[in-house]
């Protein structure tokens, strides 16, 4: 487990085990009622134009 020196004392981190198991909860993986997502489409040419996105 990691350790950490604060001001000459060593302090365990308590979210380690969590993490270390993959068991660490993340802001991505809390989900909200009614939450969107947006995804932009850019063109890989310089001045061509999107003209269709399949879905």
């Amino acid at each position: 487990m990691a350790t950490t020196s604060v001001l000459g004392g060593v302090v365990r981190r308590k979210e380690d085990p969590a993490l270390i198991r993959g068991a660490g909860r993340y802001v991505d993986d809390i989900k909200l009622t009614g939450e969107l997502a947006a995804a932009f489409v850019r063109s890989p040419l310089a001045h061509a134009r999107i003209t269709s996105i399949d879905t």
